[in-house]
């Protein structure tokens, strides 16, 4: 027999006894009874009656009232609890009225049995209180009342809300989907991102199915992958592929705990994340690490903290001869240039966002070869520069196929300007003894330098002793062309031969007097008709 039980009994069997002490009794509850100021506070004389001492020394806070809420008595445990009222009659107690204690009393002398729930007292301990009646004669004679220290009851359950509410918050606030399904795999419990991620309302999804957004064609697989998580309490994390209410399709990365529910039933609560930006962005990681890795060209990223390479593709790899990964080398390891240089080049591109240009890289052998270089500035999600991506272009081949076609193209220009050399002038035998040599355009050194040795060598060939030099088609005559006449007639003349100066236009003429030029030694005519007519006379006259 719990304590409960045996007070009740004992207080029963008290009051039976205390039936043949009336006299003594009502004397008691008199003394009692008397204004709060006038009772004595020494706790309750000693009784030689057995129950007294039971109901003293009981386990249980108890306390006796009269049926007008006076109280009578309070045994050891409610005084030593520290129990107590704040005035002798409990209808006058403020804290009773605010707790419920009134009514239970009231309820009691009705003869309920009433439990009051657990209130918080002045001492900060929690008693749940139980008013009962006692009928010694058939008659409600007193109200006993039974005050049990529930603080850590409480307390626990306090905490347990506590941590129940800090739970839910967490999990209406968290930004990842969270939903709790049964045994039958209905919705029991989405948070709001779970709504927000699938674009439903709450009231849409509650005691639905979860297969609600699971592709049609999967139902039964998901479903089979539910009930055996249901059985075995576990399951790996993996990716699906589920339908947003507008019939998007969205890739999420889901996991599942197995929990159980207020009724000790399994339940299945699921924790989903939205990856379809994710795997987006992997997909264009890859497309762009594949182009990366087989590009031709070297490609890499270099820390601005360290200096070091964070990134090398095959190709770069392959073009400074490092069969192995080059992550971790210091940037000086590439480079023939000065350091100053390197560290100039990395300033504009901080500054600029991006370089272009020629340096000079260095091989693992230590040999240096040129190289294009593009690059750019990379910042991190702050907008702070954190590395410096290149792309870099051997310009080995290139330089050596640019310096053959130049040659090649110089060579050409000089074929083309010998060619043209001769085009422009051109030697015409006009009789056995006699060429004729016409100028057109303009004469400058080389050409003058030509025109002599065409003539000369014209000569020679052809053993002339007349060379005909129209001068028709040159607009301008300066001191260096005049000068060239006379040198080419004193060469003509070593070689036993005479030059005929034709096509003298007016200001050619004058310009050669304001010039002061001899050319006594050249025979001048018009044209080059009488040119021609004037030689072919001086050679038939010889004949």
């Amino acid at each position: 027999m719990n304590d409960f039980a045996i007070a009740m009994q004992a207080l029963q069997d008290e009051i039976n006894t205390l039936r043949a002490e009336n006299a003594r009794l009502k004397q008691r509850v008199a003394e009692l009874e008397q204004p709060a100021s006038q009772q004595e506070t020494a706790d309750p004389s000693p009784s030689p009656i057995p129950y007294q001492a039971i109901f003293e020394q009981s386990s249980v806070p108890m306390t006796i009232f009269s049926t007008d809420g006076t109280l009578l008595a309070a045994n050891q445990k409610a005084r030593a609890s520290g129990f107590q009222f704040d005035t002798p009659n409990l209808f006058a107690d403020t804290w009773s009225q605010q707790h419920g204690h009134h009514q239970a009393f009231q309820q009691a002398l009705d003869a309920q049995i009433t439990i009051v729930p657990p209130a918080e007292h002045h001492n900060a301990i929690w008693f749940e209180t139980t008013f009962f009646p006692v009928q010694p004669n058939g008659t409600i004679s007193y109200v006993v009342a039974l005050h049990c220290d529930v603080t850590e009851r409480v307390q626990s359950r306090i905490a347990l809300e506590q941590s129940e509410s800090r739970f839910r918050s967490i999990f209406e606030h968290v930004p990842a989907g969270i939903c709790i399904t049964n045994g039958q795999g209905l919705f029991e419990y989405v948070n709001p991102a779970y709504c927000d991620l699938y674009g439903y309302q709450m009231d849409e999804l509650i005691n639905q199915p979860f297969t609600l957004v699971v592709p049609e064609a999967r139902h039964d697989w998901a479903m089979n992958l539910h009930n055996v998580f249901m059985e075995e309490g576990r399951e790996i994390p993996r990716e699906w592929q589920v339908l947003r209410k507008s019939g998007e399709v969205m890739n999420i990365l889901a996991n599942a705990a197995y929990i159980t529910g207020d009724d000790g039933k399994p339940r299945k609560a699921t924790f989903v994340v939205n990856i379809t930006d994710l795997k987006r962005l992997q997909s264009d990681l890859r497309v762009f690490q594949t182009l990366a890795e087989n590009a031709p060209d070297g490609i890499f990223v270099l820390s601005l903290d360290t200096q070091q390479i964070m990134y090398a593709n095959a190709s770069f790899c392959t073009m400074l001869q490092y069969d192995t990964d080059m992550l971790g080398m210091p940037l000086h390891a590439q480079y023939a240039e000065t350091n100053e240089r390197i560290q100039e080049v990395i300033q504009e591109v901080c500054d600029n966002g991006t370089w272009v240009g020629q340096l000079v890289y260095k091989r693992k052998d230590s040999s240096t070869f040129p190289a294009h270089l593009a690059s750019m500035v990379l910042h991190n999600d702050a907008g702070k520069p954190y590395a410096v991506a290149g792309i870099v272009r051997d310009l080995t081949e290139q330089l050596r196929a640019e310096a053959e076609r130049l040659s090649l193209q110089q060579e050409i220009i000089q074929t083309q300007q010998a060619a043209i050399r001769e085009l422009s002038t051109p030697l015409l035998p006009i009789a056995d003894t006699v060429v004729a040599l016409p100028i057109i355009g303009s004469v400058d050194s080389a050409r003058a330098q030509q025109i002599m040795e065409t003539l000369l060598e014209g000569i020679s060939t052809y053993q002339a002793d007349l060379a005909i030099v129209d001068i028709t088609g040159v607009r301008v005559v300066d001191t260096q062309v005049a000068q060239a006449l006379i040198r080419t007639a004193q060469a003509v003349k070593l070689l036993g031969s005479q030059v005929i100066l034709t096509g003298i236009q007016p200001q050619i003429a004058q310009t050669l007097v304001h010039l002061g030029a001899d050319l006594s030694e050249i025979i001048t005519r018009g044209n080059l008709q009488a040119g021609i007519a004037y030689a072919l006379k001086q050679q038939a006259n010889q004949g």
